[in-house]
């Protein structure tokens, strides 16, 4: 019996003395308060606001404006449907996007190849905003 309390005093010793070796895990603050969110949420927003600012740049560069026009496309209801797509939808199309813009600048692409991305690019968009209405 007294080997049993032996070994509970050492156990109760050890959680009072842990707080005093480990004070960092003592002050950690796993909650995230008001203000974190708020910054959290700008962050989001602002890494939204920049994926819809890339995706319209793009479209409204003079190859991709001719590629629609070659292919019938409204580029007007392209522009109204960048909005509607999620957060991690514009991050992947807007990426995408600049992958496109990159390729055809650094002439890897031809005129024939960036209508045919443009096209498959605007199809996704379309596909995605008509499954969510």
């Amino acid at each position: 019996m007294a080997g049993h309390l032996t070994h509970i005093h050492r156990v109760l010793l050890f959680l009072m003395l842990a707080p005093l070796c480990f004070p960092a895990a003592q002050t950690e603050d796993h909650v995230v308060g008001p203000a974190g969110l708020q910054q959290a949420l700008q962050a989001k927003m602002r890494e939204r606001q920049l994926d819809i600012a890339k995706l319209e740049r793009f479209f409204s560069l003079p190859p991709v404006q001719e590629a629609m026009k070659a292919g019938g496309i409204d580029s007007t209801k392209v522009q109204q449907a960048i909005p509607q797509l999620t957060d991690e939808e514009l991050a992947s199309i807007s990426m995408r996007a600049e992958q496109i813009q990159r390729d055809f600048e650094a002439g890897f692409l031809g005129i024939g190849s960036l209508t045919l991305l443009l096209l498959l690019l605007i199809a996704l968009i379309i596909i995605i905003v008509a499954v969510k209405a």
